[in-house]
């Protein structure tokens, strides 16, 4: 049994708040500006579980440049990529709202959406956005995924995350989770 399995009692189906870039996808290509283009492997086999077994009791949350979700380009429409990438690994097809699939432009506004949502375990690869759903939602196990082949056991952080207040009481709580098989 994983780390995460034995913290967290997925028999509830509890609300379970996912991260978008490096986490539900993978950079395609070999330069670092890449769009992210692919599922990260076993993303879309945990979603497709998750969903069939709970119902879409589940939110995806996202940091961009520009949360424009749509726009008309020579009267097309043209659709956020975050949003498209969504829609193509299946999320509305599952049954998952619109409304539920968020674009923020800071990390924090993760954890202000998410505060009222009843949030028991969010994924984030990033531990500056774990940190701030950490201090709105006191009880929820935070995972971050890290996809990039190099597992340390260790979350990755700014020598400035340090100074944030209640950091060690928030770092404690930071399971790391480099596979979906993991979950």
């Amino acid at each position: 049994m994983s780390e995460v399995a034995a913290v967290l009692d997925w028999e509830s189906g509890d609300y379970l708040g996912l991260d978008v870039g490096d986490v539900l996808s993978v950079k395609g290509g070999d330069k670092r500006d890449a769009p992210w283009t692919r599922a990260d492997p076993g993303a879309v086999a945990f979603l497709v579980f998750f969903r069939a077994r709970y119902g879409p009791t589940f939110d995806v949350y996202s940091r961009v440049n520009n949360t424009t979700r749509s726009w008309f380009n020579r009267g097309e429409q043209q659709w956020h990529w975050v949003l498209r990438f969504l829609d193509a690994i299946g999320l509305s097809d599952m049954g998952v709202d619109w409304d539920d699939m968020h674009l923020v432009y800071f990390g924090w506004e993760k954890a202000q959406l998410s505060s009222n949502s009843g949030l028991k375990a969010y994924v984030d690869n990033s531990f500056e956005n774990l940190y701030h759903i950490g201090m709105e939602c006191p009880d929820c196990l935070l995972l971050q995924y890290n996809n990039n082949g190099v597992h340390t056991g260790e979350f990755t952080l700014d020598r400035s995350d340090q100074d944030l207040p209640y950091f060690s009481e928030i770092a404690s709580r930071v399971i790391v989770v480099s596979s979906w098989w993991d979950m």
